[in-house]
């Protein structure tokens, strides 16, 4: 009766010295060399180039290269380069990082990010950035990006371009060209090119933009409209389309205003209530 237990505290104890000999290292000093190792598991987790399971720490990770399942930490994972399925910690950091989830208070990409999602409260990508979403309170891409989702307060755009099929926020910016399916925000802001099919918000400010339809309480495009604004009140220094409002404003139209005043320095009537065109 007593033999089961006995053969699985042997087991044990044989996991237990095996394990210890593998990482006698990992616990008591940094690693200078390639480690190929089955688990890391101690305070803080330092090696050149970990290749295994994964590393698990109280305090930090910081490898080279890692190529595992998970890098998992309490306080700060750093890699230059990562391969894994999962990036944990209230700080990741990667040169490199292709992952499924990188998830924290604050993640951190520096040259490219290849994958799955970023999840925290600051998603930062300064390089390129591929994969599926950025979810966050603060999401920035700084370089040529393409994702399907990045939802946030705050989703920042700057440098080259950025394509989204759907990016909801409390404001968006974009200091470049910005192609989207779905923008939505009490805020669009873009310096650059907007090129949304949608775009949806209390207020829309781009330099030009180009889709189906922007629509909000005020839509201001400092260039050039190409497609519909609806809102309570419309301004675009060229309009072609249509522009549907309590109060439309173009100094050059081509197309067509429908609302109570509508107002065209070039093309149409200079004042006109209720219909103005210009074909």
């Amino acid at each position: 009766m007593n033999r089961l237990p006995t053969k699985v505290l042997c087991l044990a104890a044989a996991l237990l010295a095996l394990l210890s000999a593998s990482e006698a290292e990992a616990r008591f000093r940094p690693h200078d060399g390639n480690d190929r190792l089955l688990l890391q598991l101690s305070w803080r987790n330092t090696a050149r180039d970990f290749l295994g399971i994964g590393q698990f720490a109280f305090h930090s990770n910081e490898v080279n290269d890692f190529f595992g399942v998970v890098q998992l930490s309490l306080a700060l994972n750093e890699a230059k380069g990562i391969l894994a399925a999962a990036q944990v910690a209230p700080i990741n950091r990667g040169r490199e990082v292709f992952v499924l989830l990188q998830a924290g208070g604050r993640n951190v990409s520096r040259r490219s990010f290849a994958g799955g999602i970023q999840l925290g409260f600051l998603n930062e990508a300064k390089g390129r950035f591929l994969g599926l979403a950025q979810l966050g309170v603060a999401n920035v891409v700084n370089a040529k990006s393409m994702l399907l989702l990045q939802v946030g307060a705050l989703n920042r755009q700057c440098r080259r371009s950025l394509r989204v099929i759907v990016r909801l926020g409390v404001a968006n910016f974009s200091c470049t060209r910005t192609w989207a399916v779905l923008e939505a925000g009490l805020l669009n802001y873009g310096q650059g090119h907007s090129r949304a099919l949608l775009q949806l918000g209390a207020v829309n400010y781009v330099k030009d933009y180009a889709g189906l339809l922007q629509a909000g309480a005020m839509n201001y495009v400092e260039d050039e409209l190409f497609g519909i604004q609806v809102g309570v009140a419309n301004f675009a220094r060229t309009a072609r389309g249509l522009q549907i409002g309590l109060f439309n404003y173009a100094r050059t139209l081509r197309g067509v205003q429908i609302g109570l005043l509508n107002f065209s320095r070039h093309g149409g009537l200079p004042f006109m209530p209720l219909l103005n065109a210009s074909l």
